[in-house]
């Protein structure tokens, strides 16, 4: 097994050298080595694997390509490769199309996240959707999306619909959400920085502000004061308001 990787490794580094071929490489055995470079932070070793295998026709390494022009910045060599994958059904593809193109051409991507919900029924994609139909004011529609993704467990969303819920006056509903979303992030929260960290502290605003309206003063208050230890300011304020 040892010589094999070896054997294995060696090849790939010729592939990377540039003088190895694609044929002498299963286009699956460069993604997947491409694919462990990437999350072991290795770019300069996984572009070449990658690019390989993405010219061949492999499409999530095209995927992962437009993953690591995206977050190098490169947005235009990004949105080729995105397209590429898009086109060729990838739905991860489909939604950072679409969120790379929003502000140039919301139509078009409003269309592409449509299309990555009917065709993989991401929860992601439902989100985005869903925002954007609440966006054009279209809110039983988004209302529906929303609930699709809230019921199988995305946070995200189930904050999303209690907030909708919360504005479209059904408070109750919007307080279960707000509550089950907080939940969700309990036990997944790593810190200041982290994605969960962040929104759960958003959560335990919104779940504060609805508490506060229905009269629940005392919840309230200790929720802010919780959100305002993680740093949100605007929750110190509120905190603040309580106790002035």
């Amino acid at each position: 097994m040892l010589a094999l990787r070896a054997l294995m490794k060696g090849r790939i580094d010729d592939v990377i050298e540039g003088v190895g071929t694609v044929g002498a490489l299963d286009h699956e055995e460069l993604y997947a080595e491409g694919d462990r470079l990437y999350w072991a932070g290795a770019a300069d070793r996984t572009l070449p694997l990658l690019e390989r295998a993405a010219n061949a026709g492999h499409v999530d390494s095209m995927f992962r390509l437009g993953r690591l022009h995206y977050d190098a910045g490169r947005k235009e060599p990004a949105l080729r490769w995105f397209q590429s994958a898009a086109e060729r059904g990838h739905v991860g593809a489909m939604i950072d199309l679409a969120a790379l193109i929003e502000s140039d051409d919301r139509d078009v991507a409003m269309a592409w996240t449509l299309k990555a919900v009917k065709e993989g029924h991401d929860l992601t994609a439902e989100y985005n959707y869903g925002v954007f139909l609440e966006e054009d004011g279209r809110l039983e529609e988004a209302e529906r999306y929303y609930r699709s993704a809230a019921e199988v467990n995305f946070p995200a969303t189930r904050n999303r619909l209690g907030c909708l819920l919360w504005n479209t006056d059904r408070g109750d509903q919007a307080e279960r959400w707000f509550r089950r979303a907080l939940d969700d992030l309990a036990d997944s929260c790593d810190g200041p920085g982290d994605d969960d960290y962040e929104a759960n502290t958003a959560i335990m605003c919104n779940l504060a502000g609805l508490l506060a309206e229905t009269g629940r003063s005392d919840e309230a208050l200790a929720l802010y004061r919780q959100a305002a230890e993680r740093g949100d300011l605007g929750a110190a304020e509120q905190a603040s308001r309580f106790t002035s």
